[in-house]
């Protein structure tokens, strides 16, 4: 590269014009080496990739995603390798259920967290709303070095529906490691820190840990959990609600550390849990992090003290 090249726009792509030439060939490269893992001969066009059977998976939904991401490097590389995992997983069933059939499948039943937009277009994985911003899949295991295999509405069908699934998904995550017990008596609320995705999956089953570590399940004005990383789930039960509005302020700055500098980072806000199910706490906007201490996990506290239940 000559001297003059450093201050060269690059050149964007003839087809997936969001994108430079180069990151539009990384794309078609990386998509194509994928495919041909799992379905076999890929036949490479310039807007969409050509599986064996003639599968067609679109390639501009995902460059419009990188480019407005502006995804370089690892990143680019990891939104990539996830867009077209999910997306076979769509298209193809688990080789678990094919092989053991539904009842020894279900053994391998695991939950996962991803952002809605991770998701891909066209063929669809069976997915609920768990909190704002995040959603839940529920997937089968393949082996120590294989990714999880997502499930689509057949597949899910087929080993007895969402909630059996779950159920079989959550019982392995109501084990709380005590290596991962973290409690700082600074702070008032706990964390579970591990290295593995399964520690922030157990958010999902979020009063199953907080009864089993604190010996009782959350009352009526709920918990606060944050997730900031794949390796952590941290709560605080609410009480008293003054208590609640300084946890909260803890785990904000805590939960926004942990998000920008943690290894894999998942989310950077605070939830609230309760019957009414989960909502953000925190606003997020132009980059800062702030939340109303009129919120109605808060109110919700100051009534429940009122009346002394």
């Amino acid at each position: 590269m000559g001297f003059l090249d450093l201050f060269r726009t690059p050149a964007m792509d003839a087809d997936l014009t969001m994108l430079t030439e180069k990151q539009a060939t990384r794309l078609r490269e990386v998509g194509a080496r994928i495919v041909e893992d799992r379905l076999g001969p890929v036949t490479v066009h310039p807007r969409h990739l050509e599986g064996p059977r003639g599968e067609r998976l679109e390639l501009e939904p995902l460059a419009a995603r990188l480019a407005e991401l502006g995804a370089e490097g690892d990143d680019f590389l990891g939104l990539v390798m996830l867009h077209f995992t999910l997306l076979l997983d769509a298209m193809t069933t688990p080789r678990a259920l094919e092989a053991e059939g539904p009842e020894r499948a279900l053994e391998h039943a695991v939950a996962g967290l991803y952002a809605p937009e991770d998701l891909p277009a066209g063929p669809t994985l069976a997915w609920r709303e768990f909190a704002p911003g995040l959603v839940q899949v529920l997937a089968l295991e393949q082996g120590a070095d294989e990714p999880d295999h997502a499930l689509n509405q057949e597949s899910l069908d087929r080993l007895g529906g969402w909630d059996r699934v779950q159920e079989a998904a959550a019982a392995s995550l109501r084990q709380v490691p005590e290596d991962q017990l973290t409690r700082d008596d600074d702070l008032l609320f706990t964390a579970l820190v591990g290295l593995g995705s399964e520690t922030a999956l157990r958010a999902v089953v979020g009063a199953d840990v907080i009864e089993q570590v604190e010996g009782r399940r959350p009352g009526p004005a709920g918990y606060l959990f944050s997730i900031p990383d794949r390796g952590v789930f941290a709560w605080y039960t609410i009480g008293a609600a003054d208590e609640a509005v300084e946890a909260a302020q803890q785990m904000v700055g805590w939960t926004i550390e942990g998000y920008q500098k943690g290894r894999n980072a998942m989310d950077p806000n605070l939830f609230w849990a309760s019957e009414a199910g989960v909502q953000a706490v925190t606003e997020i906007e132009d980059g800062s992090v702030a939340f109303d201490p009129r919120h109605p996990a808060f109110e919700t506290a100051r009534r429940l003290e009122a009346t002394g239940d």
